[in-house]
């Protein structure tokens, strides 16, 4: 996953013990490790094993590159190590897992663990974006589980209001901050588009990943797919590019979008640009990221036609 190393974050929750399900995907269900500041990663089945540890290899990987600058302002969990089938180390942590689990697989991945943006920030999102319904039970909304384990993922892309939300379907786990609600948290838009884009550039050009599912988050993403970009394979070229698309668009609303109509979200996008471009600069010499920025706005404006016709 990909966090912020932000003002509001500079002093973390300390680790709580727990023996609880903190995460869940496609892929692989993620544990918190008791006593520790480190989570666990298993698989969903055992199909899903060698997806897995690709996932650890792609995490390795992007930390490897990202963990040593501080040009971008984004932290990435250290991947600690991969379990193999019947490894020792294993059964001395078994007693980690929540009770209750009846079959727990012996592989998988450990790392450090995003921990939750602190409480002030949780009873900011109750007090300036949450329905009355949860601002009248605020002591107890956040008292419980799912709101403990809060990461915030942040959607430059998407305008929304949380208030006009059903209360019931409100959870603070994963909690969608859409932009026009950061600012009403003391938070700057302009400098995660900044951020985004940095890091988009040196997955794309320096660690060499489509960067599909991948999570900005407040407290990080789920990588995915490997590429190698070869800027003399014309063919080759063409299915990265469509790759690369497919990871902007398909993913969840974290980047600025080039069809956006709000001026402010245009500027966004007009910051996006300018800062992938000059980071991708650093890493290649061809037109590859050039190409990407306008086949995403290609892809836009097809997305926007669509939507058009199809309403």
């Amino acid at each position: 996953m990909l966090s912020w190393c932000g003002n509001i974050l500079s002093t973390p929750p300390a680790a709580r013990a727990n023996h609880i399900e903190v995460g869940r995907g496609q892929c692989g269900t993620v544990l918190a490790l008791n006593d520790t500041d480190s989570v666990v990663k298993i698989p969903n089945s055992p199909a899903k094993e060698d997806e897995l540890f690709t996932d650890y290899q792609i995490h390795y990987s992007v930390y490897s590159t990202l963990a040593p600058l501080s040009s971008v302002n984004i932290s990435v969990p250290r991947p600690e190590a991969w379990i193999t089938r019947g490894s020792t180390i294993w059964f001395s942590t078994a007693s980690c897992f929540p009770k209750g689990i009846p079959s727990i697989p012996n592989y998988g991945l450990i790392s450090k663990r995003i921990l939750s943006v602190p409480l002030c920030f949780r009873e900011d999102i109750v007090d300036l974006l949450c329905p009355k319904a949860i601002k009248t039970i605020k002591t107890k909304f956040l008292a419980r589980h799912e709101n403990n384990d809060c990461l915030v993922r942040l959607y430059l892309g998407r305008r929304s209001c949380t208030s006009h939300r059903e209360a019931g379907n409100i959870r603070l786990r994963n909690f969608p901050l859409h932009v026009n609600e950061m600012k009403r948290l003391g938070l700057r838009p302009e400098r995660y588009a900044v951020t985004m884009a940095q890091t988009l550039a040196f997955l794309h050009w320096k660690v060499g990943i489509d960067a599909n599912d991948v999570e900005f988050v407040l407290g990080g993403g789920h990588l995915c797919q490997r590429f190698e970009y070869h800027a003399d394979d014309e063919a080759g070229c063409k299915e990265v590019m469509k790759k690369l698309v497919e990871g902007f668009w398909f993913n969840d609303p974290y980047y600025p979008r080039p069809t956006a109509t709000d001026e402010g979200d245009k500027k966004l996008w007009g910051v996006f640009v300018e800062h992938y471009l000059k980071t991708s600069a650093e890493h290649v010499s061809h037109q590859g990221p050039k190409e990407f920025i306008e086949a995403v706005v290609e892809k836009g404006k097809q997305r926007s036609e669509s939507s058009l016709f199809s309403s």
